[in-house]
Order: structure tokens, then sequence, then C-alpha cells
């Protein structure tokens, strides 16, 4: 019995790790510059301010964007400051480390029919 509780308790420690949600899932991809973990979450059309550059995109060109901006600005980590959720939305906001510099970056994913799609991603100096 007390190994069978030792196995539980050491499995407990993964769960974390596998349920992640969406915010962690954009922040991990985002520090490793993922642009297919990043993509995945585009909805149709997404509203992106990149380096002062701002307007709604279709999700291929989301992707030619944001794969323009981390070519330039290889991403080394992401640190996140705030995040908050509520039934509908969840955000967070952060600083994005690159090779030339640090932005701020800032996101929101909004639940649509039962998933939560990217409406906004914001990375500015």
């Amino acid at each position: 019995m007390r190994k069978l509780s030792a196995i539980f308790l050491f499995l407990l420690c993964f769960i974390p790790a596998i349920a992640q949600g969406p915010v962690d899932d954009m922040s991990t991809s985002l520090a490793a510059g993922s642009l297919p973990g990043i993509s995945r979450y585009f909805d149709r059309s997404v509203t992106m301010t990149i380096a002062g550059s701002q307007s709604t995109y279709s999700r291929s060109q989301a992707e030619m964007i944001l794969k323009d901006f981390f070519n330039r600005n290889v991403p080394r980590s992401f640190q996140m400051e705030h995040s908050g959720k509520s039934r509908y939305l969840q955000y967070a906001i952060g600083t994005l480390h690159t090779a030339s510099g640090n932005y701020r970056a800032y996101f929101s994913l909004k639940l649509k029919d039962g998933v939560f799609l990217l409406q906004e991603l914001r990375i500015e100096k």
C-alpha cells in the first residue's frame, strides 16, 4: 500500500505539466518561437500589432508576419508577468526576450465553439 501511495504521489507531480491550458501553451510557444504552436490557436482572422504595425490578418498572412518577426528577432524566452481568465476569455501580458532585444507581449484568446482561439497578439518595444 505504501508503494502504491508513493507511485500515486509521484504521478500527481506531472499533472500540471500534462494539463497545460491555452495561455501556458501560447507562452511556451512564444518563448520557443514556435510558429506551429502559436498558429494552431489562430482564428480565421487575427488582430496583430507587431513592432508598431497593426492590422487584422487572415491566418496565412498572420503566419507570414510572425515568421518574419521571429526570423529577425529570434526568441530566447517569454516571462509572463500577468494573466487572467474568465469563462469566455483568457489573456497574458509579459516580456518576450529575443536576440535583438526585449518586447512587451500581450495576447488574448476567446472561446469559440468550445475552443479558445487567438483574437489579438501584440509584440511591441
